[in-house]
Formats: structure tokens, sequence, C-alpha cells
């Protein structure tokens, strides 16, 4: 059993149970024994701290039951763990929480879901992945060497990969002074272990001064060339796997001298993150003020968000279509990273304290990102949120539908414009009860706006919105408030009102269709505005599976004739396709009907022979009567047979079908 800290027995300064532990990453699990390092024995495993639903991470020190508490293994652990606690910058482990028993207790850290670096790689990197994770471990160098401290241990294991991509340091089971310092015992201790144990990381990965153990070259070169000698063999093995043809040309230069074996030539980590050209790239650029975008004002994000839309922002024919932002920035940084800033920056902006001008800002230049970032999630993630989704990615689409809801409700007309115009890309995030109950009525109050292109606007989000719709909602306020747009001055909302009616009315009862729908298409038909009557043809076309034979022949084909002559080529064009195929809606319905008849008769003569044959039975004196159907003999002067009144019938419907039809195909 795990400890307190797990839920187990004992209690610890974090309290009982803090969190549940999933399954262990196997990819991460090496084993090794109380006298190696402690790198050899961390075990990886998913997690989550009770209360909250965001992923995370625990590395926990694998102990024996008698392991010596002096050992190397134990006591680089605890010397791994309180330099952890102690470095904090982006790009070194985050330290969230912990656990240091030393006498045979945990050994517990909780970071950020991460991965190890070889599991990540088999995912398929590409190569702007590959640069930035190479940008982190050398900005964590920097800052590690800044300090005065040597890491010792850089290894592939000392790579741990977060869901942004990022790449985080960790392994300070050796981190240490080079230089020793009298009056400061500690760093002495660590600078001793440091001499004492080196020798136990992979040789791969040991400089040629180490393997010498030439203290005093260590100690006279730049603070940390060794590991800038181990980091070119990490990017080497990294590269080796993630991409084909291995290194880059403009980072195989710098690993060159890295790998350099005089430590006094290496360069420091500042010196290779400023001249290799790998890392001047436009991408990390971006990457790189998204990392201090935290800490800057409002107006700045909105700047960084104005630009960003700027660069990503792809147009066809004039019309805005998909974005490139993810040929920017990959999707784990923008779900991971960029997403949780936008949801930030709209959180400010929405509150009750910021001011008008800075609220709309802020939508319309978050707004733009935030469809893009949802339109590379997978529709199963948007539908199953609170089901088998990721935790973080399921945390993340709520953390959107929060945002969203606040946004569309709002009364601010431009806030409301902005948030209308991406609604289709943002709707599988709304739901159906918040739809009903205040998008609904928020959208209502878009029809009475002076605006044609709100109102505009607020019709096509009531499409998008209305399958989530309930019936009351749908058939009966939303059809009375469209019902007031088919006579609107705009001819855009009049042809667009036709439009929606065209595409709910799969969604219609019969006889809603029958009472609200074909009434507007047949009116629209003798509209003044070409566009009107060529969104009615093509509506009535596209709905002809929904309408009856009846309805064709009484109502429809009455109105698609003159149409036939129409000033416009556009309707014309459209009309005679529509007509022929409400003419063989109801050519089908007349066949259907005299076969009906047809059979009738013969059923009705079935009948009579059959009475007629059960009459005979009856009085056998008689002659048996001839039969109905018995074939009369051939006689020129016999008069023909008179028709009945349905084949009378049936032979007029189908002349007139056939003369119209014919008259309709060579006009």
């Amino acid at each position: 059993m795990l400890g307190g800290w797990f839920g187990g027995k004992g209690l610890s300064s974090l309290g009982k149970g803090d969190y549940e532990l999933g399954a262990e990453v196997e990819a991460f699990r090496v084993g090794g024994s109380e006298n190696e390092l402690a790198s050899k024995s961390w075990r990886l495993y998913e997690a989550r701290k009770r209360g909250e639903k965001y992923g995370m991470s625990v590395l926990r020190l694998e102990r024996g039951g008698k392991e010596n508490p002096k050992s190397p293994k134990v006591e680089s652990a605890v010397r791994c763990w309180q330099s952890t606690k102690q470095l904090r910058m982006p790009y070194i482990l985050k330290f969230a929480d912990g656990l240091c028993e030393e006498e045979g207790g945990e050994v517990c850290v909780a970071t950020e879901r991460v991965a190890p670096l070889s599991e990540w790689i088999a995912t398929g990197p590409d190569e702007r992945n590959l640069a930035w994770g190479a940008y982190c471990i050398l900005q964590a160098l920097a800052f590690l060497h800044g300090a005065e401290k040597c890491h010792g241990n850089v290894t592939p294991r000392a790579v741990l990969v977060t869901s942004s991509g990022d790449w985080k340091l960790w392994g300070f089971e050796l981190c240490t002074h080079l230089q020793p310092k009298l009056g400061e015992p500690a760093q002495d201790a660590s600078l001793a272990f440091f001499r004492a144990h080196e020798h136990l990381v992979e040789e791969t990965y040991r400089a040629p001064e180490r393997r010498r153990r030439d203290w005093d070259a260590m100690a006279a070169a730049k603070v940390g060339a060794s590991d800038l000698w181990a980091l070119a063999k990490v990017l080497e093995t990294a590269y080796a796997r993630g991409r084909e043809g291995g290194l880059p040309r403009e980072l195989e230069v710098w690993t060159k001298r890295m790998a350099n074996d005089d430590p006094r030539k290496r360069p420091t980590a500042q010196q290779v993150l400023r001249g290799c050209p790998l890392f001047r790239q436009a991408f990390l650029k971006e990457l790189v003020s998204l990392q201090e975008l935290s800490a800057s004002s409002l107006s700045d994000q909105v700047a960084f968000y104005e630009q960003l839309h700027a660069q990503t922002r792809r147009e066809v024919d004039g019309a805005e279509v998909r974005g490139a932002l993810d040929e920017t920035l990959w999707r784990g940084a923008c779900v991971h990273k960029l997403l949780p800033r936008l949801v930030a920056s709209l959180e400010i902006a929405l509150a009750p304290s910021s001011d008008d001008d800075a609220r709309r800002s802020v939508v319309a230049s978050a707004l733009p990102l935030l469809v893009q970032i949802v339109d590379m999630l997978d529709r199963p993630a948007l539908d199953d949120r609170d089901g088998d989704a990721p935790p973080d990615l399921a945390l993340a689409v709520r953390d959107i539908s929060a945002t969203l809801e606040s946004v569309l409700v709002l009364r601010d007309p431009k806030v409301r414009l902005e948030a209308l115009k991406r609604v289709d890309h943002l709707e599988p995030l709304l739901s159906p009860d918040f739809v009903n109950k205040k998008l609904f009525e928020s959208l209502l109050l878009g029809f009475n706006d002076d605006d044609d292109d709100h109102r505009l606007l607020t019709l096509m989000a009531m499409l998008t919105i209305s399958p989530k719709l309930s019936d009351k909602n749908k058939t009966d306020r939303l059809l009375r408030v469209v019902k007031r747009l088919e006579t609107d001055r705009s001819a855009k909302i009049r042809t667009n009102v036709i439009i929606f009616y065209g595409r709910l009315v799969k969604d219609l009862s019969d006889q809603l269709r029958v009472k609200v729908a074909l009434p507007s298409f047949l009116k629209a038909m003798d509209d003044k505005t070409s566009y009107v009557r060529l969104a009615a043809v093509r509506s009535l076309g596209a709905c002809r599976n929904y309408f009856s034979a009846a309805v064709a022949a009484r109502a429809v084909i009455p109105k698609l004739g003159p149409l036939l002559l129409d000033p416009a080529p556009t309707v014309r064009d459209a009309a005679f396709p529509c007509l022929e195929t409400y003419l063989s809606l109801a050519r089908n319905e007349a066949d259907k009907m005299t076969k009906k008849a047809q059979d009738q008769q013969k059923e009705r003569e079935r009948q009579e022979n059959a009475n007629a044959a059960a009459a005979a039975a009856a009085a056998p004196g008689q002659p048996a009567a001839k039969p109905a159907d018995a074939p009369a003999a051939a006689s020129s002067e016999s008069p023909p047979a008179a028709e009945t009144p349905a084949e009378a019938a049936t032979t007029w419907a189908s002349w007139g079908l056939g003369a119209l039809n014919k008259v309709v195909s060579t006009a």
C-alpha cells in the first residue's frame, strides 16, 4: 500500500489521501539497486488531486523494505527532491506538491501531466516540436548555470515532456556547485557527493573530463560545460529517433561544438541559444511571447492575439475560412498553452469591473483564435466532455464552454455580433439546457436590431442551434418570430428566411410544413428580387421529399409554371428541373391511382364471378351463366365496351399530365 499521501495508513503534512494514483507509465520504469542513483528507481504514475479535475503526474521512488537510508539511491533521491522544490523556472519540472520521508517512507513529487521523452518521441513529433524541446532544455540549463550550478545528470530520463510539448528538466540527483566554498558545508557536501557518485551516470552521457575525474578541468571551464556535452548526446539521440536524417544542419554545427573534448572550447547554453539559427524561427518567438503573456497587461495580450490572428488568417474569394493556427503552433501548444491564456483573458474582460471597450477588444481578438482551437479538437472529445475524454482535454472543453456561454448572453450588440459570426463553429460546445434557457432568449433580442447584418447573423445562429431547441421553442416561438422576417425590408434577410425554412423543414411536422414553410416558399416566388425567387425554387427542390403529390399538383406546379419564363436566367435554369421533379412526383402518384383503380375493378369482377358461380350451384336446373371474364367472340359489328367512370377519370388524368410534361420538355 502506498503511504498516507495517496490515501494509505500514514498521515503527512499534506493530509490523508490527497492524491488518487492512476496507471503507471511503464515506459519510464527501469529499476535500479540501492547502490545506484535514484534516476533508475523513479516510477511515473498518472494521478489526480482529490477534488480537482486537472490531470497530474506523480514521480515516486521505488523502495525496498530494508533499504539503507544512507545508500546512494535514497540520498540521491532526497537531493533530487530538494532541488526540484527549490528551483523554479518555466522549463524546470514544476514542483506542485511533494513528500520526503527519508527513514523508509515515501519520496514523491507531484507535478503537471508529463510523459517520458522516449514515449513522446514515439508519437512522431515534427521538427517544430523537437526544436522547441531543445530550446526549453537549453533555457533550463542556462538558468541553472547562471546560478553557478552544474546539473551533472543530463540524460534522456532527465527530460519529461508536458502535454503542450514543453521539455522539462529534472533528475537533479547530482546537482551541485563545482567550486568548494568555505563556511557552506551543504554546498561542500553536494560537491563531495557528486564526485563520489558521478560515475554511476551512464557512460554515454559523461564528458571526457568526468571520465578522467579531472575535477580541476571541470572547475576551470565554464560552469556546466559537461552538461552541454551530455545535452549534445541527448539531442543526437532524440533527433535520430524523431526525425528522418537526424540533426538539422544548423543544430548539428552547434552540437559538434558542444561535444568538443576540451571543456574550455564548448559554448555556453546562452551562446547556443543566441547563435543557432534554429532558435530564431518565427514560431519560437510566438511561443516565447505566449510563455510570457501571463505577466503582461490586458492591452498587450490583445495585441498579441491580434497579431497571431493576422498571421494565421486565411481567405478564399474574399471570405474568411479556417485559419492556419496549426501551421504556426502545433495542436498541443494551442490546446494546453494558448487556450488557457485565451480563457483567462476573456474571464478578465467579462468581469463586471471591466469597461466596454476592453471587453469588446478582447472578445474580438480572442474569439477567432478560440474557434481555430475548437476546430482542432476531435468531435468525440467535444461530445463526450464528461465521459472518457482525456482529463486535460475534457477540462479544456468545459472551460471554453463556460467562457463562451458568458460571451453569448451579453447584451452588448458588438460583443454579440462577434460571437454570432462564429456560433456555427462553437455550437458543439453549447449544452441543450443552456441553449433553451439562456441563449435562445438572448438571441431573440437580435431580431429587433436595426442593423441588417445583426438580424441576419441572429437568423443563421438560430438555424445552427435549432437541433438543440425544445419543440416548444422551435415550432412555436421561433417560427412566429421568423414569420415576421418574410416581409423584411432587406432582400438578403428575405432570402435567408427561405433558406432557413428549407433547412428546418425536415424537423417540422407535416402540418407545419404545409402551414408555415410551403406558404413562405410560394410567396417568395412572387418577390421582386431574383435572389429571393431563386432561393424559393431551390428550397422547394431540396424539400421535394417532404411534400405530398397532392400538394405538388394543387400548389407547387401551378406556381412554378410562370417561373419557366422568369426574367432572371438563374431562376429559369432552376425552375425547369424543379418543375420536372414535382411533375414526376405527381405522375408517380397518378400511376399509383390508376393501378389501384384497376386492382379494384379486377377485385369487383372476381367477386361477381364468385357470386355467379355460387348462384348457379344453388339452382342446378338452370343453364350455367357465362363467366364475366370469358373472351367474347370477335365481331367487327360489336360496339366498343363503355368505359367505367374510374377508367375515364384516370385516362384523362394521364393525358393531362403527359401533355403538360411534353410542353415543359419541349419549351
